[in-house]
């Protein structure tokens, strides 16, 4: 079971529950007749086509006529995997040669399997056909399909003009905010050129990243882990020509040779004497897409080591949504489990310390983040045992 599919399983699980269709999740009972191309076609277009930035999930196997209840579709003779879905769009005409990105995922959930038809997120709205498509006579050319709430633009219409402005102001990034498009860039690390105190966007280089030392010589736990635990640390900016649009403090590890942006931080309430804090990345979230650009920029053998180092010690959850339900975990067990943990067991370094700090609450800090992810990585292999094995996804957890 992986982390992807649990968060899918989760989703359709509390759409379901819902009882209603959105505008991004479409309920179907059955997989589409061979007959029915031209609906095939038409639903992932309006999908692809959403104005937010978001996936757009099109749910087989529930009634929504019979109070949305799973009736699966094991036994259903039209079912497509993602290589059938490929193939079917294959030979569609799109206008530019751009196809949606669109793929197949099989849950069970109770007794039964349902399959959703994810069709990725894209700026390259609007997509459209540019000249009938065979076997999809229904769907016109030039017709720009969308899905406003809960209804698709009908099949002999087209979306209205606002609807399609705002398609077009997506593709060029202009429905953002300044923010907003510098993370959309740096989530294409490739794109950007090194300058001399950071980096900048080619492909609009109004956008900088610009990196100042700081004056520190302070040590965190992270540290004791590198080859060369001197600390170094940095100002990061983000910038819109000499605007400032973000800011955060970067790490360096091993004496420099390894920089990416400072993890999340939050402490643990408990009955110790002392409160806990912990060190962490959220999926998707602004530092996280930072210490995956500048993991995508390290590349010398030297910073893939201490890259190796660092990540054992601070873990990644898969969403906000997974850390809460994790830190409900943890307050329950951390005490047990830290006992597993002897400052003996962490790295020294005094020779180095050269400042006010204490090497062995330094090693504490560092036995504590290692039970942290030591039990992160137990609530995951007891979350999976509570799944029946399908196809590498969850089972059911429904009441």
């Amino acid at each position: 079971m992986n982390k992807g599919k649990e968060f899918l399983y989760d989703f359709v699980c509390k759409k379901i529950s819902y009882k209603q269709e959105g505008s991004n999740w479409d309920f179907k009972k059955q997989w589409y007749e061979k007959t029915d191309k031209s609906d095939l076609l038409h639903d992932i277009l309006c999908m692809v086509n959403l104005t937010e930035h978001v996936d757009g999930y099109i749910i087989i196997g529930v009634d929504e006529e019979n109070d949305y209840s799973i009736c699966g579709i094991e036994n259903d003779t039209n079912r497509k995997d993602t290589n059938g879905i490929v193939n079917f769009l294959r030979d569609k005409p799109f206008a530019g040669g751009h196809r949606p990105v669109v793929t197949v995922e099989k849950l069970q959930i109770d007794i039964h399997e349902i399959d959703v038809i994810i069709v990725h997120q894209s700026d390259e709205t609007p997509y459209y056909i540019d000249e009938r498509a065979q076997g999809c006579g229904a769907i016109r050319p030039f017709h720009i399909y969308t899905r406003v709430q809960d209804t698709n633009t009908p099949v002999d219409k087209s979306a209205d003009p606002g609807i399609v402005e705002k398609l077009w102001r997506k593709r060029f990034g202009l429905d953002q905010t300044m923010l907003e498009r510098a993370f959309l860039y740096l989530q294409a690390p490739d794109d950007w050129d090194h300058i001399e105190c950071g980096y900048f966007y080619k492909y609009a280089p109004e956008f900088t990243i610009v990196m100042e030392n700081k004056d520190s010589s302070t040590f965190d736990f992270y540290h004791l882990g590198m080859c060369d635990p001197t600390p170094c640390w940095y100002d990061i900016e983000i910038r819109y020509h000499q605007t400032v649009v973000y800011s955060i403090t970067g790490i360096g590890m091993d004496g420099g040779r390894y920089t990416t942006a400072a993890p999340d931080f939050q402490l643990l309430s408990s009955d110790e004497e002392c409160l806990k804090g912990f060190a962490f990345y959220v999926k998707g979230s602004q530092r996280h897409i930072l210490y995956e650009f500048f993991n995508e920029k390290s590349t010398s053998k030297n910073d893939r080591l201490a890259f190796d180092r660092y990540t054992r010690i601070v873990p990644i959850f898969e969403s906000t949504e997974d850390k809460d339900e994790f830190w409900i975990y943890l307050k329950r067990r951390f005490g047990n489990s830290r006992k597993q943990y002897n400052i003996a067991m962490a790295p020294g370094f005094s020779r180095l310390v050269r400042c006010n700090q204490s090497e062995e609450s330094l090693k504490e800090e560092y036995c504590d983040q290692l039970a942290f992810v030591s039990l992160y990585e137990e609530f995951w292999r007891n979350k999976v045992g509570l799944y029946n094995d399908f196809d590498d996804g969850p089972g059911s957890l429904m009441s």
